[in-house]
Protein backbone atom coordinates (compact mmCIF):
# COMPACT_ATOMS: atom_id res chain seq x y z
CA UNK A 1 0.00 0.00 0.00
CA UNK A 2 1.36 3.64 -1.32
CA UNK A 3 1.61 6.12 1.39
CA UNK A 4 -0.81 9.07 1.32
CA UNK A 5 1.75 11.78 3.01
CA UNK A 6 5.46 11.26 2.90
CA UNK A 7 7.74 12.13 5.89
CA UNK A 8 8.52 15.45 4.73
CA UNK A 9 4.89 16.48 4.34
CA UNK A 10 4.45 15.03 8.30
CA UNK A 11 7.36 17.22 9.61
CA UNK A 12 5.79 20.56 7.85
CA UNK A 13 2.40 19.41 9.34
CA UNK A 14 4.02 19.24 12.45
CA UNK A 15 5.98 22.50 12.58
CA UNK A 16 2.96 24.15 11.30
CA UNK A 17 0.46 23.46 14.24
CA UNK A 18 3.54 23.99 16.77
CA UNK A 19 3.99 27.19 15.34
CA UNK A 20 -0.43 27.81 15.30
CA UNK A 21 0.01 26.65 19.35
CA UNK A 22 2.45 28.39 20.09
CA UNK A 23 1.33 31.83 18.99
CA UNK A 24 -2.09 30.80 20.78
CA UNK A 25 0.01 29.92 23.48
CA UNK A 26 1.54 33.37 23.73
CA UNK A 27 -1.58 35.26 23.21
CA UNK A 28 -3.35 33.60 25.76
CA UNK A 29 -0.40 34.19 28.36
CA UNK A 30 -0.54 37.96 27.18
CA UNK A 31 -4.30 37.78 27.94
CA UNK A 32 -6.06 37.44 24.03
CA UNK A 33 -8.76 35.38 23.94
CA UNK A 34 -8.77 34.25 20.41
CA UNK A 35 -12.48 33.13 20.43
CA UNK A 36 -13.81 36.21 21.60
CA UNK A 37 -14.55 39.27 19.13
CA UNK A 38 -12.99 42.47 19.66
CA UNK A 39 -13.31 46.15 18.21
CA UNK A 40 -10.21 48.53 17.52
CA UNK A 41 -9.67 51.71 18.08
CA UNK A 42 -6.42 54.20 18.35
CA UNK A 43 -5.38 56.71 21.39
CA UNK A 44 -2.31 59.10 20.64
CA UNK A 45 -0.67 60.04 24.11
CA UNK A 46 2.11 62.81 24.03
CA UNK A 47 4.14 59.99 25.90
CA UNK A 48 3.86 56.37 26.88
CA UNK A 49 6.03 55.76 30.12
CA UNK A 50 5.41 52.24 31.71
CA UNK A 51 2.89 50.94 29.24
CA UNK A 52 3.58 47.97 27.16
CA UNK A 53 1.97 45.92 24.75
CA UNK A 54 -0.92 43.58 26.50
CA UNK A 55 -1.37 46.35 29.28
CA UNK A 56 -4.80 46.21 30.44
CA UNK A 57 -7.63 48.41 29.47
CA UNK A 58 -10.02 49.06 31.95
CA UNK A 59 -13.21 50.98 32.87
CA UNK A 60 -13.80 51.77 36.21
CA UNK A 61 -10.95 48.58 37.17
CA UNK A 62 -12.62 46.14 35.30
CA UNK A 63 -10.58 44.94 32.35
CA UNK A 64 -12.55 45.19 28.68
CA UNK A 65 -9.39 45.08 26.40
CA UNK A 66 -5.91 45.24 26.15
CA UNK A 67 -2.81 47.36 24.28
CA UNK A 68 -2.84 45.70 20.73
CA UNK A 69 -0.03 47.80 19.35
CA UNK A 70 1.88 51.21 19.95
CA UNK A 71 3.71 53.12 17.24
CA UNK A 72 5.15 56.80 16.63
CA UNK A 73 3.98 58.91 14.90
CA UNK A 74 6.84 61.22 13.38
CA UNK A 75 4.37 63.84 11.79
CA UNK A 76 2.86 64.46 15.22
CA UNK A 77 5.53 63.47 17.29
CA UNK A 78 2.92 61.45 19.59
CA UNK A 79 2.39 57.92 20.67
CA UNK A 80 -0.32 55.84 18.33
CA UNK A 81 -1.83 53.15 20.87
CA UNK A 82 -4.14 50.09 19.51
CA UNK A 83 -6.38 49.03 22.03
CA UNK A 84 -9.21 45.68 21.65
CA UNK A 85 -12.10 46.35 23.32
CA UNK A 86 -14.82 43.51 23.97
CA UNK A 87 -17.41 43.89 21.23
CA UNK A 88 -20.21 43.83 23.90
CA UNK A 89 -18.35 47.32 25.60
CA UNK A 90 -19.88 50.44 23.26
CA UNK A 91 -17.68 53.74 24.13
CA UNK A 92 -19.76 56.62 24.13
CA UNK A 93 -18.74 60.09 22.49
CA UNK A 94 -17.24 62.05 24.86
CA UNK A 95 -15.05 58.76 26.36
CA UNK A 96 -11.71 59.58 26.87
CA UNK A 97 -8.43 57.40 28.06
CA UNK A 98 -5.82 58.44 30.74
CA UNK A 99 -2.76 56.53 31.25
CA UNK A 100 -2.22 55.75 34.87
CA UNK A 101 0.88 54.68 36.97
CA UNK A 102 1.22 52.68 39.88
CA UNK A 103 4.32 53.10 42.91
CA UNK A 104 6.56 50.71 40.67
CA UNK A 105 5.65 52.82 37.19
CA UNK A 106 3.57 49.99 35.32
CA UNK A 107 1.15 51.96 33.21
CA UNK A 108 -2.47 51.35 32.61
CA UNK A 109 -5.05 52.79 30.50
CA UNK A 110 -8.22 53.59 32.10
CA UNK A 111 -11.23 54.57 29.89
CA UNK A 112 -13.84 57.10 31.46
CA UNK A 113 -17.15 57.18 29.61
CA UNK A 114 -19.95 59.75 29.89
CA UNK A 115 -23.28 58.35 31.20
CA UNK A 116 -25.83 60.39 28.95
CA UNK A 117 -24.14 60.28 25.55
CA UNK A 118 -26.41 59.87 22.70
CA UNK A 119 -23.88 58.28 20.25
CA UNK A 120 -21.07 55.66 20.31
CA UNK A 121 -17.63 55.59 18.85
CA UNK A 122 -17.67 53.49 15.49
CA UNK A 123 -14.78 50.57 15.62
CA UNK A 124 -11.31 52.86 14.76
CA UNK A 125 -12.36 55.85 16.07
CA UNK A 126 -9.25 57.84 17.58
CA UNK A 127 -10.20 58.20 21.61
CA UNK A 128 -8.52 61.01 22.81
CA UNK A 129 -5.90 60.23 25.88
CA UNK A 130 -4.33 61.95 28.90
CA UNK A 131 -1.89 61.30 30.82
CA UNK A 132 -2.30 61.20 35.00
CA UNK A 133 0.57 62.80 36.63
CA UNK A 134 2.13 59.77 38.27
CA UNK A 135 4.56 59.71 41.70
CA UNK A 136 7.39 60.09 40.40
CA UNK A 137 6.02 63.11 38.58
CA UNK A 138 4.75 64.95 41.28
CA UNK A 139 8.51 64.12 43.16
CA UNK A 140 10.04 65.72 39.81
CA UNK A 141 8.42 68.41 39.83
CA UNK A 142 7.04 69.13 43.55
CA UNK A 143 9.59 67.66 45.50
CA UNK A 144 12.60 67.89 43.86
CA UNK A 145 13.10 71.88 43.78
CA UNK A 146 12.81 71.85 47.56
CA UNK A 147 15.11 69.36 48.12
CA UNK A 148 17.58 71.44 46.25
CA UNK A 149 17.00 74.29 47.55
CA UNK A 150 17.42 72.50 51.15
CA UNK A 151 21.09 71.25 49.96
CA UNK A 152 23.09 74.53 50.68
CA UNK A 153 21.24 74.53 54.15
CA UNK A 154 22.30 70.74 54.53
CA UNK A 155 25.88 71.25 52.99
CA UNK A 156 26.27 73.78 56.04
CA UNK A 157 24.63 72.32 58.79
CA UNK A 158 26.66 69.11 57.91
CA UNK A 159 29.86 71.16 57.78
CA UNK A 160 29.41 72.74 61.03
CA UNK A 161 28.15 69.39 62.87
CA UNK A 162 31.87 68.56 60.95
CA UNK A 163 33.47 71.37 62.82
CA UNK A 164 31.85 70.61 66.08
CA UNK A 165 32.71 66.99 65.67
CA UNK A 166 36.40 67.72 64.50
CA UNK A 167 36.86 70.51 66.98
CA UNK A 168 39.11 70.40 70.18
CA UNK A 169 35.68 71.63 72.61
CA UNK A 170 34.50 68.27 71.99
CA UNK A 171 37.88 66.08 73.05
CA UNK A 172 37.30 68.56 76.06
CA UNK A 173 33.96 67.59 77.13
CA UNK A 174 35.16 63.79 76.52
CA UNK A 175 37.87 64.88 78.67
CA UNK A 176 35.65 66.02 81.34
CA UNK A 177 33.52 63.00 81.13
CA UNK A 178 36.16 60.71 81.55
CA UNK A 179 36.97 62.22 84.38
CA UNK A 180 33.55 62.67 86.22
CA UNK A 181 33.45 59.02 85.66
CA UNK A 182 36.34 58.15 87.06
CA UNK A 183 35.08 60.23 90.16
CA UNK A 184 31.75 58.76 90.15
CA UNK A 185 33.76 55.49 90.02
CA UNK A 186 35.85 56.70 93.00
CA UNK A 187 33.02 58.02 94.98
CA UNK A 188 31.46 54.83 94.48
CA UNK A 189 33.86 52.64 95.81
CA UNK A 190 34.14 54.65 99.06
CA UNK A 191 30.47 54.64 99.22
CA UNK A 192 31.08 50.47 98.98
CA UNK A 193 33.96 50.60 101.58
CA UNK A 194 32.00 52.88 104.22
CA UNK A 195 29.04 50.30 103.60
CA UNK A 196 31.02 46.98 104.11
CA UNK A 197 33.36 48.61 106.98
CA UNK A 198 31.83 51.75 109.06
CA UNK A 199 28.15 51.13 108.38
CA UNK A 200 28.43 47.98 111.03
CA UNK A 201 29.82 50.47 114.02
CA UNK A 202 27.06 52.54 113.22
CA UNK A 203 24.46 50.26 113.70
CA UNK A 204 25.77 49.17 116.44
CA UNK A 205 25.82 52.42 118.32
CA UNK A 206 22.32 52.91 116.89
CA UNK A 207 21.96 49.85 118.84
CA UNK A 208 23.28 50.88 121.96
CA UNK A 209 21.20 54.05 121.64
CA UNK A 210 18.44 52.39 120.63
CA UNK A 211 19.01 50.14 124.26
CA UNK A 212 19.62 53.26 126.30
CA UNK A 213 16.22 54.88 124.93
CA UNK A 214 14.72 51.58 126.37
CA UNK A 215 16.11 52.03 130.27
CA UNK A 216 15.55 55.35 130.18
CA UNK A 217 12.19 54.64 129.33
CA UNK A 218 12.06 51.79 131.93
CA UNK A 219 13.15 54.30 134.21
CA UNK A 220 10.01 56.67 133.61
CA UNK A 221 7.76 53.82 134.15
CA UNK A 222 9.05 53.61 137.21
CA UNK A 223 8.66 57.15 138.73
CA UNK A 224 5.29 58.15 140.36
CA UNK A 225 4.07 59.82 138.15
CA UNK A 226 0.24 59.96 140.09
CA UNK A 227 2.36 60.82 143.23
CA UNK A 228 3.88 64.10 140.87
CA UNK A 229 0.62 65.15 139.21
CA UNK A 230 -1.32 64.84 142.76
CA UNK A 231 1.11 67.27 144.02
CA UNK A 232 0.79 69.46 141.30
CA UNK A 233 -2.57 69.52 141.98
CA UNK A 234 -2.10 70.38 145.73
CA UNK A 235 0.27 73.41 143.99
CA UNK A 236 -2.26 74.33 141.71
CA UNK A 237 -5.11 74.20 144.18
CA UNK A 238 -2.81 76.91 146.66
CA UNK A 239 -2.32 79.21 143.68
CA UNK A 240 -6.17 78.92 143.34
CA UNK A 241 -6.83 79.75 146.71
CA UNK A 242 -4.02 82.87 147.13
CA UNK A 243 -5.49 84.39 143.83
CA UNK A 244 -9.21 84.11 145.33
CA UNK A 245 -8.35 85.86 148.46
CA UNK A 246 -6.22 88.55 146.66
CA UNK A 247 -9.85 89.19 145.24
CA UNK A 248 -11.82 89.00 148.16
CA UNK A 249 -12.09 92.36 149.82
CA UNK A 250 -12.95 91.27 152.86
CA UNK A 251 -9.33 91.57 153.84
CA UNK A 252 -6.74 94.04 154.61
CA UNK A 253 -4.67 92.72 151.12
CA UNK A 254 -7.71 92.47 148.65
CA UNK A 255 -9.34 95.93 150.27
CA UNK A 256 -5.51 97.25 149.54
CA UNK A 257 -5.45 95.66 146.01
CA UNK A 258 -9.53 96.52 144.89
CA UNK A 259 -10.65 99.71 146.82
CA UNK A 260 -9.52 102.79 144.96
CA UNK A 261 -10.20 105.27 147.51
CA UNK A 262 -7.48 103.75 149.39
CA UNK A 263 -5.32 104.12 146.80
CA UNK A 264 -5.72 107.09 146.40
CA UNK A 265 -5.30 108.45 150.40
CA UNK A 266 -2.33 106.31 149.89
CA UNK A 267 -1.02 108.58 146.89
CA UNK A 268 -2.14 111.64 148.29
CA UNK A 269 0.16 110.80 151.27
CA UNK A 270 2.90 110.15 149.73
CA UNK A 271 2.99 113.22 147.56
CA UNK A 272 2.30 115.33 150.90
CA UNK A 273 5.11 113.64 152.34
CA UNK A 274 7.20 114.50 149.37
CA UNK A 275 6.20 117.95 149.25
CA UNK A 276 7.23 118.42 153.16
CA UNK A 277 10.77 116.45 152.50
CA UNK A 278 11.45 119.71 149.73
CA UNK A 279 10.04 122.08 151.07
CA UNK A 280 12.31 120.70 154.13
CA UNK A 281 15.19 120.37 152.22
CA UNK A 282 14.97 124.10 151.15
CA UNK A 283 13.87 126.03 154.16
CA UNK A 284 15.09 123.43 157.27
CA UNK A 285 15.32 126.67 159.24
CA UNK A 286 10.93 126.85 159.17
CA UNK A 287 11.21 123.50 161.34
CA UNK A 288 14.37 123.38 163.27
CA UNK A 289 15.35 126.52 165.81
CA UNK A 290 18.92 125.68 168.03
CA UNK A 291 21.44 128.29 169.56
CA UNK A 292 24.85 128.04 170.89
CA UNK A 293 24.02 130.52 173.86
CA UNK A 294 20.66 129.70 175.16
CA UNK A 295 17.74 131.21 174.29
CA UNK A 296 17.26 135.12 173.59
CA UNK A 297 15.28 136.56 175.51
CA UNK A 298 12.65 138.85 173.91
Amino acid sequence: MKKVFSKEVKIAVTVILCAVILIIGIDFLKGVNLMKPVNYYNIRFDRVSGLALSAPVEISGYQVGLVSEMTYNQKTGKIDVEIDIDKSIDLPEGTYAKLESDLLGTSIIALYTPLDAERNHEPGDTIPGVIEEGLMDSVGKDILPKVTEMLPKIDSILTGINGLVNGPELARTVTRLDAITADLESASGELSDFMTNRFPAIGNNVDTAVCNLKGVTAGLNDVNIAGIATSADTVLLNIKDITAKLNDQTNTLGLLLNERGIYDEVLNTLQSADSLLIDLRKHPKRYVHFSLFGKKDK
